[in-house]
């Protein structure tokens, strides 16, 4: 752990510690706010250079001036219609809702099957791989009150649930799941969105990381309406064998295979 901001030489000394572990494929995506920093250390490293894009939210001046200042018309707009949706709100910190949050995110899987033309079972089968329940328990289980797991009801029945990870001066979104018919005519989405950021900024938080948009438009769109920046950072990648290479070749081949269509 270093004292202060992080330096160039401190970058450099965990890129070099971590290349000695004994591993295939080792990734690293580091704070997009640290990007030249990461990218000075990673110049002399044998670590690969992925391009990322992500949105951050500065949360200087409270939620008061957030709300006023950074959000626009729509974020507010939509916030308000979601607040007389009769919608019911939970943030659960102890992994109980964890189920919840399960159900909504292989019903996702579908709906992304649906609009990528992407069978189904494949979609499920890559979304449980990456994602195992067993990985978001154990999050939940080791951060504790850091883990916070918000959900939308309405009308009885989840229809949003986002987990909001907290820690040092930042809040970083890293899973956000939806019935998009359900939820998207009453701003459900925007909603939480919203609390998490206020609840952030109670927090004493600096930043809220929205997480990667790459090249969407339309995530953009989503998270610029809050006050959101878009920064371009790199993940570093190390690898025995060629991998990325090799996953990449392979996807292309099955993209062009089943017509899947780029969202």
């Amino acid at each position: 752990m270093t004292e202060g901001a992080v330096q160039a030489d401190d970058v450099a000394l965990v890129l070099s510690d971590l290349a000695q572990l004994p591993f295939l494929q080792l990734s690293i995506r580091p704070n997009p706010l640290e990007a030249a920093i990461w990218q000075d250390a990673a110049a002399r490293s044998p670590f690969l250079k992925l391009p990322r894009r992500a949105h951050v939210l500065d949360l200087s001046g409270g939620f008061d001036t957030v709300w006023k200042k950074r959000f626009n018309h729509t974020a507010r707009k939509s916030v308000r219609k979601a607040e007389k949706a009769g919608l019911v709100v939970e943030c659960d910190t102890t992994g109980r809702l964890i189920p919840v949050y399960y159900d909504l995110y292989l019903q996702s899987l579908g709906q992304w099957a649906r609009q990528q033309n992407e069978p189904p079972w494949l979609a499920r089968w890559r979304g449980e791989r990456r994602d195992p329940m067993s990985k978001i328990q154990n999050m939940a289980t080791y951060l504790q009150e850091d883990f916070r797991l918000w959900v939308a009801w309405l009308g009885g029945e989840p229809i949003v649930a986002m987990i909001v990870l907290q820690g040092g001066n930042n809040a970083h979104v890293t899973r956000t799941v939806m019935n998009r018919a359900l939820a998207g005519p009453v701003r459900a989405n925007v909603l939480l969105e919203s609390l998490a950021i206020e609840d952030a900024c109670r927090a004493g938080d600096r930043y809220y990381h929205m997480g990667e948009s790459g090249a969407s438009a339309s995530l953009a769109q989503f998270k610029e309406q809050f006050g959101a920046q878009p920064y371009d950072y790199a993940e570093y990648r190390l690898e025995r064998l060629p991998l990325t290479r090799l996953d990449s070749s392979l996807r292309a081949g099955v993209k062009r295979l089943i017509g899947f269509r780029d969202r």
